[in-house]
């Protein structure tokens, strides 16, 4: 369940993206909360690259900024267990992984603990931390750090898996708002992942309902490329979608319940 918070940003967000800025006042008044309460909220939407703050209020910011990972990872924390909690059933032991740059995936991180003798690459800083302890067999895919999205990038990257083949990939998107397929706002993590893609046996979709109506410049993949896609229920325009253009439905789409 959404937290007052949480509802009131959702609502400032769609009345920026809608009006292409606000005014800290009109919102305090419209909101009935205080002008440091609103401007706490502009302020965690401009970490999130949403809008960027002016004196008195705020813009909307260029669509194309990417969220920075540390405000993902603080975002629809419960879902993102369950959604983990009901992938782990699909993952084979002595399997070999990939586990790509994705807020989600840090939850399944944990759980992998329950699996025996995994291979996991990864060119996650994030997850490289979570599982450096962990008995699986840990590979680090290497390259220039990529600060902004916690994770290796670049050719050295590329080369890296050039020869490399996974019996399952496990890949999250920043958001697919107008496309056929996942996206990321990164260009430079664009080739990768989609190399990680045509390597993988099993390709695996993990994101919550928000990343449907978030833009983002670098598809990567269409959908009906994915053996699985979890995600929480379908929005009603979002089933449409699916049901309209069966050509862009992933073979099997696992929505999650938030529990």
């Amino acid at each position: 369940m959404k937290t007052k918070n949480e509802k009131r940003r959702e609502a400032i967000t769609d009345k920026i993206t809608m009006e292409r800025s606000v005014s800290v006042r009109e919102l305090s008044e419209e909101f009935k909360v205080s002008n440091e309460t609103i401007r706490l909220d502009l302020e965690y939407l401009e970490k999130k690259g949403i809008l960027v703050r002016i004196h008195g209020g705020a813009v909307l910011r260029n669509e194309a900024a990417e969220v920075p990972f540390a405000i993902r990872k603080q975002e629809h924390n419960e879902i993102k267990k369950s959604l983990a909690r009901n992938l782990l059933r699909y993952i084979k032991d002595d399997s070999v992984l990939f586990i790509a740059s994705s807020s989600t995936n840090l939850y399944l991180c944990s759980l992998l603990k329950l699996k025996k003798n995994l291979t996991i690459f990864t060119n996650s800083f994030e997850v490289i931390s979570l599982l450096q302890d962990t008995r699986h067999t840990l590979f680090v895919i290497g390259g220039q750090f990529y600060d902004h999205g916690k994770r290796m990038i670049g050719p050295y990257a590329m080369n890296m898996i050039q020869d490399i083949y996974f019996d399952m990939c496990i890949c999250g998107m920043d958001g697919c708002k107008g496309l056929t397929g996942p996206a990321t706002k990164s260009h430079s993590e664009h080739n990768f992942i989609k190399m990680v893609i045509q390597h993988s046996n099993q390709k695996v979709l993990i994101s919550d309902q928000s990343k449907f109506d978030a833009p983002a410049n670098y598809q990567f993949a269409d959908f009906h490329d994915f053996d699985y896609f979890f995600s929480e229920p379908l929005k009603p325009q979002h089933q449409q979608f699916f049901e309209q253009s069966p050509d862009h439905r992933p073979k099997h789409i696992i929505e999650v319940e938030n529990w």
